[in-house]
């Protein structure tokens, strides 16, 4: 009898995990596909910016030379670098914020009362 009640347990307990892993597999994937956007806007963005700005000289007909160019992609090189760094920073700053609310909430936490195993006698 007692192999049935642990089956039926067993059972029961294999359609709770299941659901867990399903619900699990879909807040991963919702997170790594949010984190491939970030990466590849973090990466493209100093092209767009490179092409945008080109193309704005372009159609406003003023003169790129090679002094002007190069001049705006060595500054443009400069500030991808803190850029890049950016979303690296959030999680960090996440991260310390979470480990910060675990640190204050077990520094409040009532005081445990010892137990004497035995009796004085």
């Amino acid at each position: 009898m007692k192999v049935l009640k642990l089956y039926a347990w067993g059972t029961h307990f294999k359609k709770a995990i299941e659901k867990l892993t399903k619900e699990e597999h879909k807040w991963i994937s919702s997170m790594l596909l949010r984190r491939a956007y970030s990466t590849f806007l973090v990466w493209s963005t100093p092209v767009f910016v490179s092409t945008a700005t080109f193309g704005a000289c372009y159609f406003l007909k003023i003169p790129l030379h090679a002094n002007n160019v190069f001049t705006f992609i060595s500054t443009l090189r400069l500030v991808h670098g803190p850029i890049r760094s950016i979303p690296d920073v959030f999680a960090v700053v996440i991260q310390a914020k979470v480990a910060f609310a675990h640190i204050v909430k077990f520094l409040e936490a009532p005081e445990l009362k010892l137990q004497m195993s035995g009796t004085a006698t």
